[in-house]
């Protein structure tokens, strides 16, 4: 039975079959130069029947379990092929490969395909991990793993022969432990349901806002699992030693219903009101924490942090409260 995958109303995956050999032949010719730059195939894909016998080769390998290629169409038309170039199946790996029609790039078409492909990979295929080798220059392919949340494992040096030289591979993979877990695979928190932004400011003083809502969703049963493990911990820790009150005293006093401007009275009667230039200090490192910061707690867990959520690409989020404001879906 031929794999059908329904990403969109104008996009999908099928499974190659002989028929397709003519026009995906046609887009490979009209790409060549293009696809050139960075697969080492196009000299052996000089006709019809070159792309034809190609395909019967992936449907054995698929008829055996040891690969798996489809066509991506867009629009009716065939725009690009992805699928697994090999399926270790004592290990439960697939290798994964992927290209696309000039014409078709920066449109999230193979980010769509991609990610349906490990989808069904880890699903329908039962894999355990799945890997995309990319040459180290090729920036749109290493994007697309990237946004994904695929982790570069490292780089091989000099790993595949391209025409007339070596050309060094980053290596990405990712489990399907981890591929469940990342928040772009989750479906979607209410808005209701996502804690403030750590910007907004209760009496001047950033992040305490948030905590306190955090404090108010968690009890209403409202606060999404990922954040219970930090709950007065972490920032909140901090924020509480800052003050120079207990997490347990605080929690207590802002389920009594207090609002943020009277707990933090609370605080300031119960453990300390920092001065003017404390509180400056303090918004400045929060809202710099995760920046150039190399203790721990700082800019490698930001950064793990970013590649966990499919935004290892993003070169804006320098800061754990960026980090937040993209997350959340606050900032784009």
């Amino acid at each position: 039975m031929s794999i059908h995958i329904k990403i969109s109303d104008v996009l999908e995956l099928r499974q190659r079959q002989p028929e397709d050999a003519e026009e995906m032949f046609a887009l490979t010719d009209a790409n060549r130069a293009y696809l050139r730059q960075w697969l080492p195939w196009l000299d052996s894909c000089t006709a019809p029947d070159d792309t034809r016998k190609n395909i019967e080769s992936s449907l054995r390998s698929a008829a055996e379990g040891t690969g798996l290629a489809v066509c991506i169409w867009f629009e009716g038309r065939i725009v690009g092929v992805t699928g697994f170039n090999e399926i270790c199946k004592a290990d439960r790996i697939g290798h994964v490969g992927y290209w696309l029609g000039s014409a078709h790039t920066g449109r999230g078409i193979m980010t769509a395909s991609v990610r349906a492909l490990v989808d069904y990979g880890f699903g329908t295929l039962g894999l355990n991990r799945i890997t995309i080798n990319v040459a180290t220059g090729n920036a749109r392919s290493r994007a697309v793993a990237e946004r994904l949340g695929f982790w570069l494992e490292g780089i091989a040096r000099e790993a595949e022969w391209l025409y007339d030289h070596f050309e060094d591979q980053a290596a990405y993979a990712m489990t399907q432990r981890c591929w469940q877990t990342l928040p772009s695979n989750r479906p979607p928190i209410a808005p209701q349901h996502v804690p403030r932004s750590a910007y907004d400011r209760t009496g001047g003083i950033v992040y305490f806002a948030r905590m306190l809502n955090k404090i108010r969703l968690h009890a209403a049963g409202k606060l999404p699992a990922d954040y219970h493990a930090n709950l007065g911990v972490g920032f909140d820790g901090r924020c509480c030693r800052f003050l120079g009150v207990s997490y347990a005293a605080l929690r207590e006093r802002v389920l009594a219903g207090a609002s943020d401007e009277e707990v933090l009275a609370w605080c300031f009667a119960n453990g300390r009101q920092p001065g003017e230039e404390e509180v400056f200090i303090w918004n400045s490192f929060m809202m710099k924490r995760g920046w150039c910061d190399f203790d721990p707690g700082g800019t490698p867990e930001l950064e793990h942090d970013k590649a966990a959520s499919g935004f290892a690409h993003r070169n804006d989020i320098v800061t754990f409260f960026d980090f937040y404001e993209v997350d959340e879906g606050r900032k784009p």
